[in-house]
Formats: structure tokens, C-alpha cells, sequence
């Protein structure tokens, strides 16, 4: 595996600050093709290797119901500057150029790179919204893509969230953390890549969302499944990101 893809996969775990928002190109771009949206498949316990361990004893079955197409779903129903811009899904995910494209990518996909998955989050992996592919801001074939859609996109977008438990407590005695114990609440971390077609990047952020219910040890901690606690943190998240752009060029 190349150390530039490890590179560029380990970026995405981190907050994407470093571009942010540039506002007068987001501003002139009108026809942004959503080309990959994608989820981890479960909710992981990422503060220690201990916490991960004990979440998973006390939590066995983290694995979430198709949440690619959860992140698909809450982007799209909140209204955004960012979702008025994106050309009709339909049209891009029906067109056989389109089809063609996530056919030969996941054909040419380095199996060895998407092991980088399963080893940082402990078995989880991620898994695409209905149509899509699986597809990060490291691959080559990002900008490719335009060669398979249509001449008047000007940008292509790219949203992968993951998800990891948050605990209201931590802990520690004698060096001895109690992560894993407590109640614990799930975040969503969703990435937006936009990039244009000379390969400069528009909008690279990520936002968090946290679930308002939580998972204990009592009765009355559970009033949730984590399909469902998992759909609270990402409402929040894309709502963060629906405020954000509001308070940076008005909608």
C-alpha cells in the first residue's frame, strides 16, 4: 500500500479545517453531481484500544442499518445552499456514463487500502447509499469522474460519515480508564469534500452531531435503538452543516 493512500485515508479520521470554505468559488459553482456517499457500518468506541474492547463486550451488535443511505437520506431533507446546487440524482445515478464509471472504480479498487478500514475501526468498514460507491477524498479517480458526467457539472461532491460512541463519563483510577462503562451517546462525524474540476477544493469540513438518547446499563437509559440514536446524531450533524453555511454565505 502506498504511504501517500494511508496518508490521505488517515486525514478523514481528524477534522477537515485546512480548506474550510472558499467562499467566492462555492458562490460560482451552480451544478455540483454527488459522486459518493458512504457511512461506517457501525458505532465504535474510539477513545482507547481498552474502551473499543469493553464497548463491544457490553454492546456486541454495533452494526447499523444500511446507514449509507441514513447519511443520504437527513442530507438531503435538510434544506441547504449545498443541496439547491446538487443536479437531480436521477439523472446522474441512471446515466449509464455514471454507471460505468462506479463499475470500473470499484473494479479497480485496492482491496489492501480498504483493509485500512477494518484495522482503524476495529472491524467496521464502510458501505455506500444505494447507487453510489464507496469512494474518499485520497482516490485518484475523484477528479476521473468527470469524464463520465454531465459537461456542465462543475463540481463533484463527496460525503462519508463515521460513527463512534461518546460517554457523559470517563474516568480513571490508577491509570485505569472506566471508557466502555458509562452511558454512552452516539456521534456522527460527516465529511463534505467538493472539488472542481481543476482539482482545487471548494468546501473540506466535517460535522458533528451527537444523539440526544443514550445507551446505560438501565432500563430507562434505552429508550432508543441505535438505528435510531444514530439517526439523532446525524440530524444534528447536518444540521450543523446547514447553519454553518448560512452564517458563511447566507444559505
Amino acid at each position: 500500500m502506498k504511504i501517500k493512500q494511508i496518508f490521505l485515508f488517515l486525514t478523514l479520521v481528524v477534522f477537515a479545517s485546512s480548506c474550510a470554505l472558499k467562499k467566492k468559488a462555492y458562490k460560482n459553482t451552480n451544478n455540483i453531481a454527488v459522486i459518493s456517499i458512504n457511512s461506517l457500518d457501525q458505532v465504535k468506541n474510539n477513545s482507547s484500544i481498552q474502551a473499543r474492547l469493553v464497548s463491544d463486550i457490553n454492546l456486541p451488535d454495533t452494526v447499523l442499518t444500511e446507514p449509507g443511505n441514513k447519511v443520504h437520506d437527513h442530507f438531503f431533507k435538510q434544506r441547504s445552499s449545498l443541496v439547491d446546487k446538487v443536479i437531480n440524482e436521477e439523472e446522474i445515478l441512471n446515466s449509464p456514463e455514471f454507471q460505468e464509471f462506479v463499475s470500473e472504480y470499484n473494479a479497480s479498487i485496492d482491496k489492501e487500502f480498504r483493509s485500512v478500514d477494518k484495522l482503524l475501526y476495529m472491524g467496521g468498514e464502510f458501505v455506500a447509499a444505494d447507487g453510489y460507491p464507496v469512494m474518499k477524498r485520497g482516490d485518484d479517480e475523484v477528479l476521473s469522474s468527470f469524464n463520465y458526467l454531465p459537461e456542465r457539472v462543475d463540481a463533484v461532491l463527496i460525503l462519508s460519515n463515521t460513527f463512534q460512541f461518546f460517554e457523559e463519563a470517563n474516568v480513571q483510577v490508577m491509570g485505569i480508564s472506566s471508557a466502555g462503562f458509562h452511558k454512552q451517546k452516539v456521534q456522527a462525524v460527516i465529511t463534505v469534500y467538493l472539488v472542481n474540476r481543476e482539482g482545487k477544493k471548494i468546501f473540506f469540513r466535517s460535522f458533528m452531531g451527537q444523539s440526544e438518547g443514550k445507551i446505560g446499563k438501565n432500563a430507562e437509559d434505552n429508550k432508543y435503538s441505535l438505528d435510531e440514536l444514530a439517526d439523532q446524531a446525524l440530524a444534528e450533524a447536518v444540521t450543523e452543516l446547514r447553519e454553518y453555511l448560512q452564517k458563511k454565505v447566507g444559505g
